[in-house]
């Protein structure tokens, strides 16, 4: 059986947000139905050898109220928010497989994991189209007046070359999105207490505190 219908998968990562995500707009008009994942590490919560965790109880409290206020913003639009547990690479790979998902999207992060994660996860899955975007920085690399390899090595220098750029207009939130299709996958249950700190996770939160 050939399949027609265009099934996407969204990537939710360091953007957990539907306003100003270049990502979730693209998935938007490119797919007939769609699934928003955040990927839990339990590799987050184990100590390193240098006896420190990736994810503290405080940092774990502002995650949970982040991916609350997602869901929030999603089922606004008749979508919903998956949270799984496991290994992105492995859990991704495995959901596109089962589900035969056609386009895959996420916004794209320069630390040396995420660029290995994303390649290890277009490796494994050589018949879905991947596309990534600029949407976690203030400028993107294509506006930067200089090559990475001559990134000036002080601050001075950085800013002068780039205080005159202009930043790029923010995305309104997608006035719709593709649905969701029915599928069974163990979630992880996100349930969190009233905040102890100074701030609260979740994008409307933090408009509300810089306005």
């Amino acid at each position: 059986m050939i399949q027609t219908k265009r099934r996407g998968l969204m990537w939710f990562r360091h953007d957990l947000r539907t306003e100003d995500n270049a990502a979730l707009h693209y998935l938007a008009s490119e797919v007939d139905e769609l699934l928003c994942v955040f990927v839990v590490d339990p590799r987050w919560f184990k100590s390193s050898h240098y006896q420190s965790r990736h994810m503290g109880d405080y940092r774990w409290q502002f995650l949970k109220e982040s991916l609350l206020d997602l869901q929030t913003q999603l089922a606004a639009k008749g979508q919903r928010l998956t949270v799984l547990t496991g290994t992105s690479v492995s859990t991704l790979a495995d959901l596109i497989a089962r589900h035969h998902i056609t386009h895959v999207a996420a916004n794209f992060h320069p630390a040396t994991y995420e660029r290995q994660q994303w390649k290890r996860i277009q490796s494994q899955c050589p018949h879905t189209q991947f596309q990534q975007f600029e949407g976690v920085c203030l400028f993107d690399q294509t506006q930067l007046p200089f090559e990475l390899d001559d990134l000036p090595n002080h601050f001075t220098p950085f800013r002068k070359k780039v205080e005159s750029l202009v930043v790029p207009d923010v995305l309104p939130s997608p006035t719709r999105l593709p649905k969701p299709w029915s599928h069974k996958e163990q979630q992880l249950t996100i349930i969190t207490e009233e905040s102890v700190n100074d701030f609260i996770g979740g994008s409307q939160a933090a408009l509300a505190q810089i306005t």
